[in-house]
């Protein structure tokens, strides 16, 4: 009997499914630390503690969701453990790329949750980020700081968390340095650039623009406008290059502000714009639309445009390196270059206040520098060379050069008409040396041509290093300084050097009894305020009285600027004396501008830099002209 029940049970227990509805053993805990009941097992049981490692685990009952809400988590090197929940509430995980987050189900997010990008197209692409999740955001996808899931009509957004004024790199944005210059073909970044500069320069940035890095390549683009604060940031102009599409009718960058703009909430000074270290060039090269230009800076809104460009290159461009129409705004360049654009390597008009630092022109076909009816504009130490036409044509603008040169053009180096308001004039001093222009026909052109009526020209402290043609057949200009014999232009000339001598020389102008005729030398003193060991160098002087005016001009220079402070002062011809208050404009060796006082009783110009301080330096050179009436 005994072992007929052991065989049944035998036999009973073979044709049971495995495992299923079996009434387990004795539980044992066995040599390994498992925890067996029969022929199940349940992993380990050592030291007090019970440990499991399922292939899957999974908690049912009647109204049990599956959750573990009190179960707790310790992460890989930690001390203490988390209650689930905790880690859910900060849940950071990495996703491939942006589409992958766009993809990725919203519903089972919670605020807080925090992501990283391995790429924006494909991972490892640089275009990674870190992104928060909003379960109330509803602002729209721009592709850059706003990331929406598909299909997503509720509140919810992913939103780059960072500081005003951050840097946001362009790769990060969707934009791609794809671009082939043997081939000619790359991504079209249009959309993605603009999208990138609209959101670095949006309200929510509180007048503090984000800054967009520039990745090192070439990115195809058509143009872009800037409107408010923003900041683009290249890894150099010879490693960052955005390449205007060939088929582009506008600029690269469209400088046009809003009338809309919000002080209180967008900051001051508005449009305070900076553009560095990157380099634009024309994919059709110089045979595109003449409107594709580098900059163009329009007329736009009420606001002006604070704008800032250093070490930029604009070059073989259909359209200009940079121009400008009915702008108005303050623009600085500095170290920046304009080379070889089928127009002008800068066209600007009705600028308020722009200057150049440092910077080159050179090889463009329609002339190097074009300036009309600019307000106020100052060149230091300009390179200005190898134009098509004329290096730079002036046409009633007001328009100051310290140092620099302009040469090698192939018309005139400098054609001017003069404004006949009576308001602008040209400048040249410091240094500022003419050469070798006029390459194009021999004895036609000039270094410096002066045309119009009005206010003229000063010429203080320049140097013509070539020859006029009369004196040397191998030089192709006509004159050093050419007038039109219909202008009325005033012209002051002194201290200037002549490769054929003087002034007056056969060849070196067609006009010499427009100079020094009516002009008297004298020798100025110099002095300074509180000094007892200032020392003036050599000054030399020329004026005119024509009735009760006054006219005249100054070269003076400091030898030892000793304990001198606040100004510095030089003396008016004889006893002539102002009959009231006046400023003129000075200009100092150093590329500073001073302001000079003219204070009615006192035979003297007070000189002072534009920005208050004391002007004196040893070795410094102070020139000026304006006029006076006097006594």
């Amino acid at each position: 009997m005994h072992h007929f029940l052991v065989a049944a049970a035998a036999l009973f227990t073979t044709v049971l499914p495995a495992r299923a509805d079996q009434i387990l053993g004795f539980g044992r805990i066995d040599n390994g630390g498992r925890v067996m009941f029969g022929g199940p097992k349940l992993d380990g049981y050592q030291n007090d503690k019970f440990t499991s490692q399922p292939n899957a685990i999974q908690i049912r009952g009647s109204t049990s969701t599956g959750e573990m809400p009190g179960a707790s988590a310790k992460a890989s090197g930690g001390t203490y453990g988390r209650p689930l929940g905790d880690w859910l509430a900060t849940t950071q995980f990495n996703v491939a790329t942006i589409s992958a987050l766009r993809a990725w189900p919203a519903a089972a997010l919670v605020g807080g949750a925090e992501v990283r990008t391995s790429g924006y197209y494909a991972a490892a692409d640089r275009g990674g980020a870190e992104y928060l999740w909003s379960a109330t955001s509803a602002a729209a996808d721009d592709g850059c700081l706003v990331i929406a899931p598909t299909g997503l009509t509720d509140p919810g957004r992913w939103l780059r968390q960072l500081p005003n004024g951050s840097d946001i790199s362009l790769l990060t944005c969707g934009v791609v340095a794809d671009y082939d210059f043997g081939s000619g073909t790359g991504t079209d970044n249009t959309a993605a650039l603009q999208a990138a500069v609209f959101a670095a320069q949006s309200p929510a940035s509180q007048g503090e623009g984000y800054r967009l890095t520039v990745p090192s390549g070439a990115i195809l683009s058509g143009g872009i406008t800037v409107a408010g604060q923003v900041e683009v940031v290249g890894a150099g102009s010879a490693s960052s290059v955005f390449v205007l599409k060939s088929a582009s009718k506008s600029a690269m960058f469209i400088i046009k502000t809003s009338a809309k703009y919000n002080y209180t909430n967008d900051g001051h000074p508005a449009a305070a714009m900076h553009f560095s270290k990157f380099r634009i060039a024309g994919q059709a090269g110089v045979g595109g639309n003449t409107g594709a230009h580098g900059f163009d800076f329009v007329s736009g809104g009420a606001i002006p445009a604070w704008v800032r460009l250093d070490d930029i290159t604009a070059y073989n461009l259909s359209g200009s390196g940079v121009h400008a129409n009915g702008f108005s705004g303050f623009a600085e360049f500095t170290r920046s270059s304009f080379i070889g654009n089928a127009k002008y390597g800068t066209d600007t008009g009705s600028t308020a206040d722009w200057r150049y630092i440092d910077c080159d022109w050179g090889g463009n076909t329609s002339g190097n520098f074009r300036s009309q009816h600019d307000v106020q504009m100052t060149l230091y130490n300009p390179n200005i060379s190898g134009a098509g036409g004329y290096g730079a044509e002036i046409f009633q603008s007001d328009l100051k050069v310290s140092g620099g040169s302009i040469d090698l053009n192939n018309k005139s180096g400098i054609r001017y008409v003069s404004d006949p308001k009576g308001v602008y004039r040209l400048v040249l001093t410091g240094g500022f040396s003419f050469g070798g222009n006029g390459r194009s026909a021999t004895n036609r052109y000039h270094d410096l041509e002066i045309h119009g009526s009005g206010t003229g020209v000063l010429l203080s402290g320049a140097r013509f290093s070539h020859k006029p043609h009369t004196q040397d057949v191998s030089s192709e200009i006509t004159n050093n300084i050419y007038i039109d014999p219909d202008s009325t232009a005033s012209i002051l000339e002194n201290s200037n050097q002549f490769a054929g001598g003087s002034i007056a020389s056969q060849g070196v102008t067609n006009a010499p009894n427009r100079f020094g005729a009516a002009f008297t030398p004298y020798t100025p003193s110099m002095l300074a305020s509180g000094a007892s060991t200032f020392v003036a160098g050599n000054t030399s002087g020329r004026y005119q009285l024509v009735g009760k005016r006054l006219d005249f001009s100054l070269n003076c220079t400091i030898t030892k600027s000793g304990d001198g402070s606040t100004w510095v002062a030089i003396a008016l011809p004889g006893t002539l004396m102002p009959s009231a208050n006046g400023a003129i404009a000075g200009f100092g060796s150093n590329a500073k501008i001073l302001s000079g006082q003219i204070i009615a009783g006192k035979g003297y110009v007070f000189f002072r830099n534009a920005d208050g301080t004391y002007p004196g330096a040893d070795g410094l050179t102070i020139t000026a002209s304006g006029s006076v009436e006097i006594q």
